[in-house]
């Protein structure tokens, strides 16, 4: 299950927020399917109007060009939006235009803007970890006060409730990941397909970095649950859409334990070689062989959390997406079944029972038997020389699909 990030909150800009929505305003009316206002949608370039509930669609109104997934989406969180009192809506909506896979609500006007990143986030991730396959229901929230992203998390949170028929997940998510969610300035909630966050910048975070980052850690633990206890290896997929889509990285989980900067070159191809050199002279003489990828530093919490952690962590992520990207959906969804496996008991009466050993993490030495035996031609001389050189293979990668 979801672990949690960064625990400071930055409320800078709530300030910012339309009236409506500031701190110390009472909480909005709960909106009635009868009550909701018409709403303007933009997809795109282009603005479209649903009617209000109960209005006949004006013919000269046309639909907005999205699948019907979407819009049933956008419907939902139209409720959540609507001010009952006010009669207005607390934030914009907007829904990427190519893919039509998320809609997204802001209190300004930066929708759009934010739908249009997470277009380019979804084309990439239907490649990579959809494999092939994205859906239309997601949904991403920028906050402007705590107050509106708590309310999100209820929101989500029942949702999520309402989508699973597994008590022991509705048990989870009431008792566990509502009120832990509401500490952190971020969300993910992968059943409900949602990823939220509350307004706020800092030197090396920002809410638009978070929200794209974030959207990639949501689409790959709906297609791989259990990625949390493979962190580095989530964590490295989602700084990769981050940066790929973006051209830097401005997201930092477990931001008030550990910050790093890929934009100013500390997880370059030459730092990375010069740690892996290190490791190799440090195995050779210690244990008398040569370098593996459990040798590798690992991207874990507090005291654990180490610049070439993080470094290691986007580099093999980058290595795996580029190299053996038609592979990955297929070990992602390995990777999870392994974690379910080493942590799985057999009773003698024939059934199964799973429970996760308190920070249970699969480490790199099980994650790469998995490798070996999901991806064909995987070998990790061939990941040393990538992540430690100016990989031609990854440049033109890269330029296949548009990105850095």
């Amino acid at each position: 299950m979801q672990r949690y990030f960064s625990r400071f909150i930055l409320l800078s800009l709530a300030a910012m927020a339309p009236a409506s929505a500031q701190a110390g305003d009472p909480a909005p009316a709960p909106a009635a399917a009868s009550d909701l206002g018409a709403l303007e949608v933009q997809v795109g370039d282009q603005k479209y109007r649903l009617p209000a509930a109960g209005e006949a669609p004006n013919e000269k109104d046309p639909a907005p060009p999205i699948a019907a997934e979407t819009l049933a989406t956008l419907e939902a969180w139209r409720a959540f939006a609507w001010d009952s009192g006010k009669k207005k809506y607390l934030y914009g909506f907007a829904v990427s235009a190519g893919t039509s896979a998320v809609t997204v609500l802001t209190s300004d006007s930066s929708a759009g803007q934010y739908a249009e990143t997470l277009d380019s986030a979804a084309r990439l991730l239907t490649e990579s970890v959809g494999g092939g396959q994205l859906g239309k229901s997601y949904v991403a929230i920028v906050c402007a006060t705590a107050e509106e992203y708590q309310r999100a998390v209820d929101f989500a949170g029942q949702r999520a409730i309402e989508r699973t028929q597994d008590p022991a997940l509705q048990t989870y998510l009431v008792d566990s990941w509502i009120p832990a969610s509401k500490k952190n300035p971020t969300f993910y909630q992968e059943v409900a397909g949602v990823v939220g966050c509350v307004e706020g910048n800092s030197e090396k975070w920002s809410p638009e970095h978070e929200i794209l980052r974030g959207f990639a850690v949501v689409v790959a633990l709906e297609r791989a649950p259990r990625l949390w206890h493979a962190l580095p290896l989530l964590i490295g997929l989602s700084w990769n859409v981050e940066y790929d889509v973006s051209g830097d990285i401005l997201s930092m989980p477990y931001g008030d334990e550990f910050q790093f900067d890929i934009g100013r070159g500390t997880w370059s191809a030459s730092k990375i070689n010069s740690i892996l050199k290190k490791l190799a002279k440090e195995v050779k003489q210690e244990r008398k062989r040569d370098l593996a990828l459990g040798d590798l530093p690992w991207l874990g919490r507090g005291e654990g959390s180490t610049g070439e952690g993080a470094a290691i962590a986007w580099a093999t992520a980058r290595h795996l997406m580029r190299h053996h990207g038609a592979r990955l959906p297929a070990f992602l969804t390995a990777v999870s079944e392994e974690i379910v496996a080493q942590n799985s008991v057999v009773h003698g009466d024939g059934s199964t029972s799973f429970q996760l050993a308190p920070d249970y993490q699969l480490g790199w030495e099980s994650m790469e038997r998995v490798l070996a035996a999901a991806m064909e031609g995987y070998d990790f001389e061939d990941l040393q020389a990538c992540i430690g050189a100016a990989c031609p293979d990854c440049k033109a990668w890269a330029k296949a699909h548009g990105v850095r």
